[in-house]
């Protein structure tokens, strides 16, 4: 340091230092205080306490006890001030007119405002802000981290220090992660304390991390001088060095001098190349995994507005945020996220977190932000790659692998996505551990590709370009059949569903099949769509399974949706390399719009009765799957604008590129293997025992319910199977019904509800109708084997398709027919009528005892309900109840020995209603008794009496306020 007459020079890395001593101090002088003063109280956590766990949290030690409180915000406070003049000062070294320069200085001013969000507001003040601010901290590392390492000035001992400090932090989080399993889940002692040792290693790998500017700004001088009665500011200059000339020795020379040392350094850990290579290529098939997670959930959340608004809400302009790749056209704009695609991509990772937003409408929101910087991101990263076919290709490997870890991820939470936002903890989401890793895969992503060298292509590819108009409706409709047929693995098994008995495939074990058969296409992609002759057989081959796929039923259906998806992953590899070729707003902003168009004609293909111009696409699936079958056509008419021979670009086998086509081809095989041993796992553990016991076997007793679950999403937007199969549990249905049950649809996530129920509860099921049907759904659940079911599709000559479920079950030995159905809206009386004419005569017909659950629209004792019981012997299972609209339980031929309604609570906007039945000759004299005269096994739980659980309880309309019971 030194000093002169109105001036002061001293060397920035005492700035440096002063933030990395403070920033250490602010932790470690509370902890030594919390072990003093509240050594026990700090330890114990909300299952152990002393002896069991010994040592305490990072939050335990700045935020619940005075004076260690107080201690650190005074110390983190002292913080502040040479934290912001790190960054200034860096900016200044870097380049202060730099974009990259100023995003990253950015990134740190939020970074620093995150920290104070997460330390002034503690765990014990308000948990759900303090675990925002932390987790927000948490992601802005990762950027923080990528971007310092890249644009900080070469300097061996900084980049040692930051690749330990970045690697040390990564390595500790999975170690965080597992241990703090084990404490909140499995609830081991002493994990906690485990975990508080990775937890405090967090702070110290991070403060490591930001210590390295003290060598970034060992060239760097403050002079501080006074002239003309005004202070001038910082100023740039190299630290006294004897027989140097000041003028001449700038920083850019000192920089040049560690130059050498940072290569000798990379050329060191060049055996690590194919590690980096492969940590790369996971990262990117990670964050395809969150962008496709992030997309399926859009539509999911779209949907619930206009479903309890029961019309166009507004919030379905939400869907315009796919257009975002059309803000590429601004010079700038292009150029920034060319520059840091990782920034797009790990924005992404705010609809994985959105789950934190409670309120509907702020949740949409939040995963439209995520959406609006995936579809970005990924079209930025395409277009960037398009100098380097082999860069290209692994980047729409990824993106397809990606498409099927979000498969393989809802295949093993019976088709809920674990970190879709309709997820939280408490109904299975896995959003925390998805963040975790999204920040590992965004540093992966960033840290290992900038060292890792892509050839380039020797000779630009030439030819005839693709017209645009045919780049973007191929494009959109790659995207949209990716979508539409892959995303689930249980899509194409949905559309051959036909009931029972099963002439096809199921759930578990075949969906680990259809993942099967499109990792194998995604890896043999690369060397089959160079081919022309092949793509254009595979195009007629798809033409014809599509046709089978949706004309057929059972196996052959299946087979033929196994071809054309197979095509479909196929074609995306010459679909996204013919639309690189043009400008990226024009192919991949259209690309969106066209796909977000056929998002919205398969919402009218099933037409509601609330949508506007519903009749225009009512019941015409066919027509989109031929629109679909030109648009995959698209890109075979763009092989003439690039070169596809069957070893393109041109190489010698010994060349660099021809080996990273082969550690392409052989990580592709790893992730794919990897992915499909996850889905056979599950395909094992969760295929159907097919052996199921009724809650009360010795008196021949069932109970059978009706209940319309306004497609599994309760009044707050929150996944409500959990929820329901709980309720069916808690009051003992052995048989039931679920209503507008067809989930297995764009807008509504690919979801099949019978899934997790029928595996959770030890039931039959039937998912009815498919979605090829274009219904609003029907589902059959049983405790006893179902014999036969047969789908109906009721008259509907105005409205949309009504769907019926005619099933026999053996209960306990005698055949049974079972109904579910759910007609019309009321706003056509005449398809009611209709509806109800044909279920009356399906019930005529039956020569068996049967039970009718349904949805009928209609006042008790009045038209379409009346017709339901017209000559065909079924009775009501109670006439008094006149505070009846949509659900009603009929019967005939069994013996009615109970009826209760159960309040809904939030789950949907319809009671549950519910009959107990018994079989036997004797039927009864139907003379409503007092429950102490029948058996106490023949009485519904009285954990639903007074106010219930979780909501419900018998106490729900006008008439019946507990349940009644029957002689």
């Amino acid at each position: 340091m030194a000093t002169q007459a109105n001036s002061l020079a001293f060397s920035a890395q005492y700035v440096a230092a002063i933030h990395s001593v403070c920033s250490l101090a602010a932790f470690v002088i509370p902890l030594g205080l919390t072990l003093y003063y509240h050594y026990h109280e700090v330890v114990k956590n909300e299952f152990f306490s002393y002896p069991d766990e010994w040592f305490p949290s990072v939050s335990a030690t700045i935020g619940d006890w005075y004076p260690e409180r107080a201690a650190f915000q005074y110390l983190i406070a002292l913080t502040a001030t040479p934290r912001l003049l790190v960054l200034l000062l860096w900016l200044s070294l870097t380049g202060s007119k730099k974009p990259s320069a100023l995003i990253t200085t950015f990134i740190g001013v939020l970074r620093t405002a995150l920290c104070g969000g997460w330390v002034y507001v503690t765990s014990t003040d308000d948990h759900n802000m303090h675990d925002v601010f932390m987790i927000s901290y948490l992601l802005m590392n990762a950027p923080w981290f990528i971007l310092t390492s890249k644009y900080s000035p070469p300097n061996a001992s900084a980049y040692r220090v930051r690749k330990y400090g970045s690697f040390l932090f990564v390595g500790t989080v999975f170690p965080l992660i597992y241990w703090y399993i084990q404490h909140k889940f499995k609830r081991i002692p002493g994990a906690y304390t485990i975990y508080a040792f990775f937890e405090w290693s967090l702070i110290f790998w991070d403060v490591l991390f930001d210590s390295a500017l003290y060598f970034d700004f060992q060239p760097l001088r403050l002079n501080f001088h006074v002239a003309d009665n005004s202070i001038k500011s910082i100023s740039s200059n190299v630290p006294s060095k004897p027989q140097v000339d000041d003028n001449q020795y700038t920083y850019a020379k000192a920089a040049s001098l560690s130059l050498k040392k940072r290569e000798a350094d990379k050329s060191v850990c060049s055996t690590t190349h194919i590690f980096s290579s492969f940590i790369q290529f996971s990262s990117e098939t990670y964050l395809a995994y969150i962008f496709w997670s992030v997309l399926t959930s859009l539509g999911l959340l779209i949907w619930y507005f206009p479903l309890w608004h029961m019309g166009i809400s507004g919030y379905e302009a939400s869907i315009v945020v796919q257009l975002s790749p059309f803000l590429l056209a601004i010079p700038y704009f292009k150029k920034l996220t060319s520059s840091v695609p990782f920034v797009p991509l790990s924005l992404t990772l705010a609809g994985v977190a959105a789950y934190l937003v409670v309120d509907p409408v702020y949740r949409l929101f939040t995963v439209a932000f995520a959406v609006f910087n995936g579809c970005l991101g990924w079209s930025s990263l395409f277009s960037n790659s398009k100098h380097s076919p082999v860069l290209l290709e692994r980047r729409i490997t990824t993106f397809l692998l990606g498409l099927i870890a979000s498969s393989v991820a809802k295949y093993s939470f019976f088709s809920n996505n674990p970190i879709w936002p309709i997820l939280n903890e408490t109904n299975g989401g896995r959003q925390p551990v998805a963040l975790v890793f999204g920040v590992l895969a965004t540093l992966g992503f960033s840290l290992c590709s900038s060292g890792i060298k892509v050839p380039q292509e020797a000779s630009p590819e030439t030819g005839k370009t693709t017209p645009s108009l045919v780049s973007i409706f191929g494009l959109g409709s790659t995207i949209f059949a990716l979508h539409t047929l892959l995303c689930d693995s249980t899509i194409l098994i949905s559309w051959s569903w036909d009931g029972y008995p099963i002439n096809g495939p199921q759930a578990y074990p075949h969906g680990a099949v259809s993942i099967a058969v499109a990792l194998v296409a995604i890896v043999l992609a690369p060397r089959l769509y160079r081919s022309f002759s092949f793509m254009l057989f595979g195009f007629v081959a798809s033409c014809a399974g599509s046709y089978v796929f949706y004309l057929k039923h059972g196996w052959q259906s299946y087979l033929g949706g196994l071809v054309l998806s197979s095509y479909v992953l196929i074609s995306a590899f010459p679909s996204i390399r013919s639309a690189v070729l043009s400008s990226p707003a024009k192919i991949f902003g259209g690309g969106f719009l066209v796909y977000s168009l056929y998002s919205l004609a398969h919402v009218w293909v099933v037409a509601y009765e609330f949508v506007p111009g519903g009749f225009l696409l009512r019941e015409k699936t066919s027509y989109l799957l031929i629109a679909l079958a030109i648009g995959l056509f698209c890109p075979l008419l763009g092989y003439s604008s690039f070169n596809l021979k069957k070893h393109s670009p041109e190489i010698n086998p010994n060349t660099e590129e021809k080996l990273a086509i082969k550690r392409g081809f052989k990580k592709s095989v790893v992730i794919a293997i990897g992915l499909a041993f996850m889905a056979f796992k599950y395909a094992i553990m969760y295929k159907p025992p097919y052996d199921y016991t009724p809650y009360h076997p010795d008196e021949k007793v069932f109970t059978a319910g009706i209940w319309t679950i306004h497609f599994g999403l309760d009044d707050y937007m929150w996944a409500a199977e959990n929820r329901i199969r709980d309720v069916v549990r808690d009051i003992e249905l052995d048989v039931f019904g679920l209503l507008e049950s067809d989930t297995q649809r764009l807008i509504m996530g690919f979801r099949d509800l019978t899934q997790l129920l029928s595996h959770d509860l030890g039931m039959y099921s039937d998912y009815g109708p498919g979605p090829d049907k274009h219904t609003w759904g029907a589902a059959l659940f049983s405790k006893f084997p179902i014999v036969n079911s047969t789908h109906h599709l009721l008259p509907s000559p105005y409205g949309e398709l009504a769907p019926a479920i005619h099933a026999t079950l053996d209960v306990y030995g005698e055949l049974i027919d079972v109904i579910v159905s759910h007609n019309g809206q009321h706003e056509n009386a005449l398809d009611r009528q209709l509806q109800s004419t044909e279920l009356s005569r399906i019930m005529r017909e039956s020569t068996r005892p049967l039970v009718f659950l349904g949805y009928v629209v209609s006042n008790a004792g009045e038209e379409p309900q009346t017709i339901l019981t017209r000559n065909n012997g079924m009775l009501d299972i109670e006439p008094a109840d006149f505070d009846r609209w949509c659900q009603y339980i009929l019967y005939r031929g069994v013996k009615r020995i109970g009826y209760a309604r159960l309040h809904r609570s939030t789950v949907t906007d319809t009671e549950l209603q519910t009959g107990k039945f018994q079989v036997t000759p004797d039927l009864g004299s139907n003379i409503r008794v007092s429950p102490e005269s029948i058996p106490e096994t023949h009485r519904y739980p009285t954990k639903f009496e007074g106010t219930g659980v979780n909501g419900h309880y018998y106490d729900n309309n006008q008439v019946v306020h507990e349940p009644w019971y029957y002689d």
